[in-house]
């Protein structure tokens, strides 16, 4: 379709040669085709024909703004407000690049601006704040967020009604200012207003347990104990493998000298840490067995991203791809770990090869729409994201991406109705088919893989695959979506307790599968950042968003 359409605008400039707006069209289109140098070529074209063309300076500026150009970023927005001092997406991205240059009173300068262009742009009051906060005027950002929080009443009273209510009526931005609100009334001791924040924000995304933990972290600075044992419990209860919530736990119950219950806490967290040592002892051992194992290197690097070491993650999968340089699996796990440090340039070009090996890779479209989204590129999130429901009408995340981004463009009704084809009764229907249809041939593969191990101790596969069954739950979109916005976790491990019965009936044969059957018996945080990126908030939700660009249309 994009060669259609360069045929087309090259065949309008063959009749009319100073036709500005089929340069300006032909530059979106290589942009968007990663084409920049073409792009930057026809946009200083459209630039000769027509000098004051604001239109073009913006995108010039917006380009190399992405491509670390700032000297020239700066010089082509300057521009376009020497020719139209109110337009709204120079003076915020011009904002948004002084911001990142750590130049906060120039940012300040232009996000004053931008609010006079636009008063009800909670972005420029959100980002106010954080350049407020990075200066360390705490009372200067406070009142911001609160601004940002206040700018659209109709989200000032969501946060008052249910969780499912919320979902119909979703502001993303209020979120984002709430949490960054309670975040500095943490940072500044102001406990009692920290309280109110995270409720409210629990209120609206009850699955969060970074949020619940920050709660529970309140109250005990407040020595509310009761309140704060209920609420590590709840962090618990999302999430087993939170060590730091078993270890405030333990604190607290050592000063009511609970001693036992103390014990027990810390024996759970010291448990956790010494499961996932063990896990890459054991994965490391099989990498020296052989070095070219690739199943081995993939759960290590999913491992090493659990514990967020990202560059020995980003190790392990190029070494797959120094053995399999067209190993699908490593492109589209090497491009989640450059979104999770929000490296999105550089995980673009895992996608685009991907796709370029197999256009039918659903993940590789959905991600490319994360990408896209997390750039507030919101056009092309939204191509990418109906090609994903296109390929997968079952990936029920996607209605909820979709839902997203149509809520930040202000289109509430379609946002209301991708929201509403997440329902109940399809998440069971889904979970039961699709998700764990090969659960009760699980046993069947253990006994199999431990009468293989007897024969051969060496054979890393059969090592491999017992890991390969833990991982096989955490890493599907399904689950994540259903873990993360219904709380299906205790419904998984049902499934899986013959697997487990099983597994400890065999756990004398090898320690590996002691470690695999303490891993099954509890909620592991793997890919924890994937889970919240498939929640209602996007990613990147405490920093500022990337340049705008809503002329960018396809």
């Amino acid at each position: 379709m994009i060669y259609e359409a360069y045929d087309c605008y090259k065949s309008i400039l063959n009749i009319d040669p100073n036709y500005v707006k089929a340069y300006i069209s032909l530059a979106r289109n290589y942009y968007l085709d990663y084409k920049t140098e073409d792009s930057i070529k026809y946009l200083k074209k459209a630039i000769e024909m027509d000098e004051n063309c604001v239109e073009a300076y913006e995108i010039l500026g917006f380009i190399y703004q992405n491509i670390s150009k700032k000297e020239e970023a700066i010089k082509y927005y300057k521009k376009a407000i020497e020719i139209d001092p109110n337009h709204f997406n120079t003076q915020f991205n011009l904002g948004l690049l002084y911001y990142q240059e750590q130049k906060y009173d120039e940012a300040l300068t232009y996000f004053q601006k931008v609010i006079e262009i636009n008063p009800k742009s909670p972005d420029s009051y959100n980002n106010i704040g954080l350049i407020y906060y990075d200066k360390d005027m705490i009372t200067e950002a406070l009142e911001y967020f609160k601004k940002a929080l206040h700018v659209d009443p109709q989200y000032q009273q969501a946060h008052h009604n249910s969780a499912v209510i919320y979902l119909q009526e979703i502001n993303p931005k209020f979120l984002e200012s709430l949490i960054n609100l309670g975040d500095i009334c943490v940072k500044q001791n102001l406990l009692d207003e920290g309280i109110e924040c995270f409720k409210k924000i629990i209120q609206i995304d009850p699955y969060s347990h970074y949020d619940q933990f920050q709660l529970a972290l309140i109250y005990q600075k407040k020595y509310m104990n009761e309140e704060a044992v209920k609420a590590y419990k709840k962090v618990i209860k999302l999430n087993p493998q939170h060590t730091k919530a078993h270890i405030n736990l333990a604190v607290i119950y050592s000063d009511q000298k609970m001693l036992d219950e103390a014990q027990n806490c810390y024996k759970k967290a010291t448990k956790q840490i010494q499961i996932a040592i063990m896990l890459i002892i054991e994965m490391q051992k099989l990498i020296k067995i052989n070095p070219k194992h690739i199943d081995s290197y993939l759960c290590l690097a999913i491992l090493k991203t659990t514990q967020k070491s990202y560059d020995e993650a980003i190790a392990c999968y190029q070494s797959i791809l120094a053995i399999e340089e067209n190993n699908i699996k490593a492109l589209n796990n090497l491009g989640d770990v450059y979104i999770l440090q929000n490296m999105f340039d550089e995980a673009l070009d895992y996608f685009k090869k991907i796709l370029l090996l197999d256009s039918s890779y659903y993940l590789a479209y959905f991600n490319l729409g994360i990408i896209y989204e997390s750039k507030n590129m919101l056009e092309e999130a939204l191509v990418y994201y109906k090609k994903t429901e296109e390929m997968n009408p079952k990936l029920i995340s996607i209605f909820v991406r979709q839902g997203n981004v149509y809520s930040q463009k202000n289109m509430q009704s379609e946002a209301f109705e991708c929201y509403n084809k997440v329902k109940d009764s399809d998440l069971n229907s889904l979970f039961e088919d699709d998700l764990f249809i090969q659960t009760d041939k699980i046993v069947e593969f253990i006994e199999c893989y431990e009468k293989t191990i007897q024969l051969n101790p060496k054979y890393t596969q059969a090592f491999c695959n017992f890991i390969v069954l833990v991982f096989y739950w955490h890493t599907s979109p399904v689950l994540q979506i259903a873990n993360s916005q219904f709380g299906f976790i205790s419904k998984a491990l049902l499934k899986f307790s013959r697997a487990q019965s099983q597994i400890f009936q065999l756990q004398y044969i090898n320690p590996i599968l002691l470690n695999v059957a303490a891993l099954l018996t509890s909620i592991s945080q793997a890919l924890e950042k994937h889970s919240r990126a498939f929640s209602l908030i996007p990613l990147a939700e405490y920093m500022l968003p990337n340049p705008r660009q809503d002329y960018m249309k396809s």
